[in-house]
């Protein structure tokens, strides 16, 4: 699938591919009326942070919570708010992370 592959390329660091490559995938949930599981959007909201696209990245994290609310694991719940609570620290301070 799309979101395997767009995964595959931000572990190798192509992060822009990635981002194509994800948000066709979750184009294609869409066209097939289909939800896109939470991971989709956790994974949106890591290639966007590591574009530097802190509003984005915030957003897709959010959406993740909101679409996995019960099906999430605790630990993933928790790697989510983390990433949420550092992108706002950074919006606060003015400054992205990495």
């Amino acid at each position: 699938p799309l979101d395997t592959y767009a995964y595959a390329l931000y572990k190798n660091g192509r992060y822009s591919e990635a981002a194509e490559f994800l948000l066709a995938a979750l184009q294609q949930y869409e066209q097939e009326s289909i939800s896109a599981p939470a991971e989709v959007y956790e994974h949106l909201g890591m290639i966007k942070e590591k574009l530097g696209a802190r509003d984005e990245a915030l957003a897709a994290y959010k959406q993740a919570l909101k679409v996995g609310a019960n099906m999430l694991s605790q630990t993933a719940k928790e790697r989510i708010d983390s990433a949420i609570e550092r992108l706002s620290r950074a919006g606060d301070s003015g400054a992205d992370s990495e």
